[in-house]
């Protein structure tokens, strides 16, 4: 992190010097510009995507939480819970989004199925591949 607040603040500076504003240029403003950015996710060289769910800016813009599926117990299914779970979601519309992955599941030609439950098992991605 410290990192990004390096080069997102010598970017700046860079900036303002090809501006001819080099006399603005003052480290402290710099540097707690450069450290909001950051921690708002900004990074240099790449933009804010607020519609990918895995960026950490979309995460906080639209306060959504990722949770790693392949950490879940297999045996128990809680994957599969997990997928449908949301805590904005009441009763009803976590069985339909139970019952949509199971049809889901079951619109999935054979080889896919297979590939998807032995990811379920845990079996990698290099088996799933063979």
């Amino acid at each position: 992190m410290i990192q990004s607040v390096i080069a997102l603040a010598y970017a700046m500076f860079i900036q303002l010097v090809q501006r001819g504003k080099a006399d603005l240029a003052f480290a402290t403003p710099l540097a707690q510009y450069a450290i909001r950015q950051v921690r708002s996710g900004r990074q240099l060289g790449t933009r804010l995507n607020r519609n990918d769910v895995s960026a950490r800016c979309a995460q906080r813009f639209h306060g959504l939480y990722l949770e790693r599926l392949d950490q879940a117990d297999s045996e128990t299914g809680e994957w599969k819970e997990a997928l449908v779970e949301d805590r904005r979601a009441g009763p009803a519309a976590t069985a339909i989004a139970r019952l949509d992955f199971a049809a889901w599941l079951r619109s999935l030609p054979i080889r896919l199925r297979r590939i998807a439950k032995l990811l379920d098992e845990q079996a990698g991605s290099t088996l799933c591949a063979a």
